[in-house]
C-alpha cells in the first residue's frame, strides 16, 4: 500500500474513533446497548423545542435604573445642602438624566460648586441653568449612563440566575439576547408552569422595614389625606396594604392605607438569609423568617429598642404585608406573615435570598412547549433525516453506480462528525438544528455531484482512471349541541347590564323537546356547558324549538359562547402542546435583523463577484437581485408565511445563487484558457455546468421536501422559501445570465476579450 494512503486511512480511522467516543463513550464507557443509548441521550443536548419547557425573552427597563440614579442623587445633594446650611429654592428633576437646582444663595455659590465638584463630578456635569441667575443644571455624563446600563444588565443577569437556579431546573439558559443591550433570553427545559416561572422571575423582591408614623390604618388614600388636613408630615408617605396587616382596626377584608416613614430602617440588601416555615399560631399558613447582616443588626437593635410599643411595617413591593408592634429589642431576625401557602412562601423566600432586581422587566416573547410536542418533533426530524439520507443514497448508487458507495460512506461519516461536534462542544440540538442536519445531507450530495461530474468529464476527455360546581343530573341529555340550528347573543331584558344566548333547535329536536317539557312542567332543567351547569330554570310550560342560556355573561363572553355553539362541539378534548406570545417589538427586531442580514450578505457577495469576475460579475449581480424579486413575489402570490427560518432560507438562496454563478463562470474561464473563442467559451461553459447545477439543486430540493413533509410551521417556512429560491435560481443563473451574456457578446467586437 502507498505509504501516503496508509497515513490517510489511519487519520480517517482516528477521526471516526474520536467521534464515536464523543457520542457514546461519555460520561462512562458503555458496557451494554442500554448504556450506549443513555450516553447518546446525555451527550446530545436537546433544545427547548425538542425537550419541552418554557422560553422567555425579557427586556430590562434600564431607563428606570438611570432614573433611580437621578432621584438618589437629588436626595443626596438636598441632604448635603441642608447639612451644610446652603440655601436654595428647590431641586427639581428635568428628565431621567438631568435635574435643576434653583436660586442658590449668591454668596454661597462657591460652596455649592465646591460640594458638587468634590462629591458628584465623576458622574455629573454642572453648568449654569439657562434663564436662571443663580441656578445650576446637572446632567449625567454619557460614560456614567453606559456604566449604569452595563451594571444594571449584569446585576439583573446575576439575580435572575440565582432565582432560576433555586427553582431546581437542569441546565437553564440565562444570557444576553440579540443585538440590543437590554434583552435577556431565558430557557427553562422541563419547566411546564410558565406562570410560576414568570412570578419568580418578575418579582422585584424589594423588602423594606419602615416605622409606622400613624397607628390608624385608613380605608382609602383620600381618608388618610383628610385626616391630616391634606398635607402629610415631612418625610412620610402613604403606602397601601392588606387590612389584615396587623393593625388595631379590627377589619379583616379589603385594603387599608398606612402612613409610614419614607426612609426604611432595613432593606432587602441587608438580608443574610430568608427561609419559609409553618406559622406556629396558624398551622394551615406559612411565614418567611429572615436574618440580617451584622451591619444591619447593629442599626436594627437600637432602632427597635427606641421604638418599643410602636408599629413597624414590613413592606414588599411598596405594599404593607404586616405591621406588628415592636415588643422588645430585635437584633438580627424577623418574620413576614401574609396568609401565605407553602409554595408562595417558598417563592418569596427564594426571591428575597436572590435579591431585588435593579429595574423592572418586560416580556417580549413567551413560549411554552409540551414534552409530547418535542417527542413528535424528534421523531419527525429523525424520519426526515433517515428518509432524505436513503433517497440520496439510492440516487447516488443508481446514478454513479459503485462510485456512489464512496459518496454514501462520506455522507455517513459527515453526520457522525457533525453529531460528535455537537456533543463535544455541548451545543444544543433544536428544530432548526435538525433542519441544518438534513440540509447538510443535501449539501454533502452537492459536493459529491460536483466532484463526480468533473471525474466523468475528465474520463470522457480520455484521461486514465487513477445530513366548579357539580350537580346531580340525569345522565342522558334531552338536547345536545348537535341539535342546535342557530345561537345568537342578546341583551337580558330583566337585567340590562347582562347578556344571554338565545338558541333554536332543529325540527327533529323540537319534536322531542316539546313532549319532554310538557311532561316535566314544574321541574328544573339544567343547561350544561362543558360539564358545568350555567343555569337550571324551572320548566313553566311546553317549549317547542327555542331556549336561552343565562349566566351573568358580558357582551363579549355571550358573543363567544354563541359563536362556539354555532360552530359545533369538538369531537374530543384538546391539550395545549405549545403556547407562544411574541411582543411586537421583538417581531420588529427580528424583521430588522433578518433584513439587515439579507442585505449585508447580498452586498458582500456582490462585491466578491464584481472584484473576482470583473465586469462579468455584474451579470451575476443582476441574476441574484432578480432571484430575490422572484422569490418574494412567489411568497406573495402563494400567500406563504415568512418566518425567521424562512428568512434563513432566503439568505441560503443567495449563497446557492452565488454557488451556481461561480460554477458557470469557472467553466467559462476554463474554456477560454483552453483556447476557445469568447462566444464558444460562454456557450460551452453554460452547457457543461447545466447538468451539474440541475443535480445539486434537485438533491437540495429533495432534502427541503422532507423538511416540509415532516417539519412544523417555521421549518416548513424554511423549506418553502428555500425550494422557491432554488427554482428561481435555476431560471436566473442559467437562462437569465446566459441571455445577458449573449446580449453583451452580440455588441462586442469579435476580437475583444471577455472581462471575467
Amino acid at each position: 500500500m502507498n505509504p501516503h494512503l496508509k497515513w490517510k486511512a489511519l487519520f480517517i480511522f482516528s477521526v471516526i474513533l474520536i467521534c464515536l467516543f464523543g457520542l457514546v463513550g461519555l460520561p462512562s464507557f458503555p458496557t451494554s446497548w442500554a448504556q450506549v443509548k443513555e450516553n447518546f441521550g446525555h451527550q446530545i443536548k436537546l433544545g427547548l423545542d425538542l425537550q419541552g419547557g418554557t422560553h422567555l425573552i425579557l427586556q430590562v427597563q434600564v431607563q428606570e435604573a438611570i432614573s433611580q440614579e437621578t432621584d438618589q442623587t437629588i436626595d443626596r445633594l438636598a441632604s448635603q445642602l441642608r447639612s451644610k446650611n446652603i440655601h436654595y429654592e428647590e431641586v427639581r428633576r428635568i428628565s431621567d438624566t438631568q435635574f435643576l437646582v434653583r436660586n442658590v444663595a449668591p454668596e454661597q455659590s462657591p460652596q455649592f460648586r465646591d460640594l458638587v465638584n468634590d462629591q458628584f463630578s465623576r458622574e455629573w456635569d454642572m453648568t449654569p441653568a439657562p434663564g436662571e441667575s443663580s441656578g445650576y443644571l446637572l446632567a449625567l455624563r454619557p460614560t456614567a449612563i453606559v456604566t449604569i446600563q452595563q451594571q444594571t444588565m449584569q446585576q439583573t443577569l446575576e439575580t435572575l440566575e440565582r432565582r432560576i437556579n433555586a427553582l431546581g431546573l437542569t441546565e437553564p439558559t440565562i444570557q444576553l439576547h440579540g443585538r440590543n443591550d437590554n434583552e435577556i433570553l431565558i430557557q427553562l427545559p422541563g419547566e411546564g408552569d410558565p406562570a410560576r416561572a414568570r412570578q419568580v422571575i418578575q418579582a422585584g423582591g424589594q423588602l423594606e422595614l419602615r416605622l409606622v408614623e400613624d397607628p390608624t390604618p385608613y380605608p382609602s388614600q383620600a381618608a388618610a389625606l383628610a385626616a391630616h388636613n391634606g398635607v402629610l408630615p415631612a418625610g412620610t408617605e402613604l403606602v397601601p396594604g392588606r387590612s389584615s396587616a396587623g393593625s388595631a382596626s379590627g377589619s379583616s377584608t379589603g385594603e387599608n392605607w398606612y402612613l409610614l416613614d419614607r426612609a426604611p430602617v432595613v432593606t432587602g440588601r441587608d438580608l443574610r438569609s430568608a427561609q419559609e416555615n409553618r406559622n406556629a399560631q396558624m398551622p394551615g399558613q406559612w411565614q418567611v423568617n429572615f436574618s440580617l447582616s451584622t451591619d444591619a443588626a447593629r442599626r436594627f437593635g437600637p432602632f427597635t429598642e427606641q421604638n418599643i410599643g410602636r408599629q413597624m411595617a414590613i413592606v414588599l413591593e411598596h405594599r404593607v404585608y404586616s405591621a406588628p408592634v415592636i415588643k422588645n429589642r430585635i437584633e438580627d431576625t424577623g418574620l413576614i406573615e401574609g396568609n401565605f401557602g407553602q409554595e408562595e412562601a417558598h417563592d418569596l423566600a427564594l426571591v428575597l435570598r436572590a435579591g431585588a432586581l435593579p429595574a423592572s422587566i418586560k416580556y417580549l416573547e413567551e413560549r411554552t412547549v409540551g414534552p409530547s410536542l418535542g417527542a413528535d418533533s424528534i421523531r419527525h426530524g429523525v424520519q426526515a433525516s433517515v428518509l432524505s439520507l436513503i433517497v440520496v443514497m439510492v440516487f447516488l448508487l443508481f446514478y454513479y453506480r459503485l462510485s456512489g458507495a464512496n459518496a454514501v460512506v462520506a455522507l455517513i461519516l459527515n453526520l457522525i462528525i457533525l453529531l460528535a461536534a455537537l456533543a463535544y462542544f455541548g451545543a444544543v440540538l433544536t428544530l432548526p438544528g435538525i433542519a441544518g442536519v438534513i440540509l447538510t445531507i443535501g449539501m454533502g450530495v452537492d459536493s459529491n455531484v460536483l466532484v463526480f461530474e468533473r471525474i466523468r468529464e475528465e474520463l470522457r476527455n480520455g484521461k486514465s482512471v487513477v445530513n366548579g360546581v357539580e350537580s346531580l343530573l340525569d345522565r342522558a341529555p334531552v338536547v345536545t349541541g348537535r341539535d342546535l340550528r342557530s345561537a345568537q347573543e342578546n341583551r337580558n331584558a330583566q337585567m340590562p347590564g347582562q347578556w344571554q344566548v338565545n338558541f333554536s333547535l332543529s325540527t327533529d329536536a323540537a319534536r322531542r323537546f316539546g313532549p319532554f317539557t310538557e311532561q316535566n312542567i314544574g321541574r328544573q332543567m339544567a343547561i350544561v356547558l362543558e360539564h358545568r351547569v350555567y343555569s337550571a330554570p324551572v320548566i313553566k310550560n311546553r317549549i317547542e324549538d327555542t331556549g336561552l342560556i343565562e349566566g351573568n355573561f358580558g357582551q363579549e363572553e355571550a358573543h363567544d359562547l354563541a359563536l362556539v355553539l354555532r360552530a359545533g362541539a369538538l369531537p374530543a378534548s384538546i391539550k395545549y402542546l405549545e403556547e407562544r406570545t411574541v411582543g411586537p417589538s421583538l417581531g420588529a427586531d427580528s424583521i430588522r435583523h433578518g433584513v439587515q442580514a439579507s442585505v449585508l450578505s447580498l452586498i458582500v457577495v456582490m462585491v466578491f463577484l464584481l472584484f473576482y469576475y470583473r465586469l462579468s460579475g455584474a451579470n451575476a449581480v443582476v441574476a441574484l437581485i432578480l432571484n430575490l424579486i422572484i422569490l418574494l413575489a412567489a411568497l406573495a402570490y402563494f400567500g406563504a408565511v415568512l418566518t425567521l427560518p424562512g428568512i434563513a432560507g432566503v439568505i441560503l438562496t443567495i449563497g446557492m445563487g452565488v454557488d451556481s454563478n461561480v460554477l458557470v463562470f469557472e467553466r467559462i474561464r476554463e474554456e477560454l484558457r483552453n483556447g476557445k473563442s469568447v462566444v464558444n467559451g460562454v456557450e460551452s461553459g453554460f452547457d457543461r455546468a447545466f447538468l451539474t447545477i440541475i443535480d445539486t439543486h434537485v438533491t437540495t430540493v429533495v432534502s427541503a421536501f422532507f423538511l416540509f413533509l415532516f417539519g412544523t410551521g417555521p421549518i416548513r417556512g424554511f423549506a418553502v422559501s428555500l425550494t422557491i429560491g432554488l427554482i428561481a435560481n435555476l431560471f436566473t443563473s442559467i437562462y437569465v445570465s446566459k441571455t445577458i451574456f449573449q446580449y453583451h457578446l452580440a455588441r462586442m467586437d469579435r476580437q475583444a476579450e471577455l472581462s471575467i
